[in-house]
């Protein structure tokens, strides 16, 4: 099995939503059809690269069918500032819809570093987040370029992990991950390479897990080391392995989606 890796340090914008609640009084009631839609923003700054990926969506009526083109908003004002500059974006198509980003690609996220986010929406609305940047941090012991598991299947190592470490940045939680770069074509990365296709690994008990197919795993730490077991691993093949400094923001959103309410 071939890893390589990387490290970033994250920071994700915040913003806070509003939720319409509707009350059903009666059996008798009819379907509700005045639906108000919610601008909602996604975005994420990460550490040492340019201003990019800051989507902003409108929610749509569960009475209508859904398509991702009629959500995306392309006519918000957004600007970024950090230590007195101002950053306004721009507005280009992605395959995943569009994003608002920064044309001037040499300018990157500084770590330890307060950013804010102004966005002015075409009905004047307006919407607003902010983030203090991770400082950065570096491997003390990085994942091997090449791993091969299991070497003896009769006497295998305690513990059965890869252990990695890293050096503390200024905030108290981490999210690794773990992510499979190429689910079909095994054989490819082999020495010498050969034709093998690539296979899951399979458990019965992840059959049916909510994220079977995702590839895509990461989990939670408040600590700089973290032994990764196998079993973190879906596919055969090259991986990447990266741990993410996470700000407040992230902290709370990774809880949230992986944990329950917070």
């Amino acid at each position: 099995m071939s890893v390589t890796y990387q490290m970033k340090s994250l920071a994700r914008l915040f913003v806070v939503c509003a939720f319409v609640g509707v009350a059903i009084t009666s059996c008798e009631d009819p379907v509700p059809n005045d639906y108000e839609p919610v601008n909602f923003i996604e975005g994420y700054l990460k550490v040492g690269e340019p201003i990019q990926n800051i989507q902003v969506f409108r929610t749509q009526s569960v009475t209508d069918t859904f398509k991702v083109e009629n959500s995306i908003l392309k006519d918000v004002e957004v600007v970024i500032s950090a230590n007195g500059e101002d950053y306004p974006l721009s507005f280009r198509d992605s395959e995943d819809g569009g994003e608002y980003f920064y044309p001037d690609t040499t300018v990157k996220i500084q770590p330890e570093t307060r950013y804010t986010a102004q966005f002015v929406f075409s009905d004047g609305s307006t919407a607003s987040g902010t983030t203090l940047t991770p400082g950065v941090f570096e491997w003390t012991a990085p994942p091997r370029d090449m791993l091969q598991y299991p070497v003896d299947t009769v006497k295998l190592p305690s513990p059965d992990s890869i252990a990695v470490a890293w050096t503390e940045s200024t905030v108290d939680a981490y999210v690794i991950s773990l992510k499979c770069l190429d689910t079909l074509n095994y054989g490819s990365y082999l020495t010498p390479p050969t034709d093998e296709l690539n296979r899951r690994i399979y458990r019965s008990w992840e059959e049916d897990a909510p994220r079977f197919d995702e590839v895509v795993r990461s989990a939670y730490l408040v600590d700089n080391d973290s032994p990764v077991g196998w079993f973190a691993f879906k596919w055969y093949g090259r991986h990447t392995v990266e741990v993410q400094a996470v700000d407040e923001n992230m902290d709370r959103w990774y809880k949230f989606t992986h944990w329950g309410s917070n």
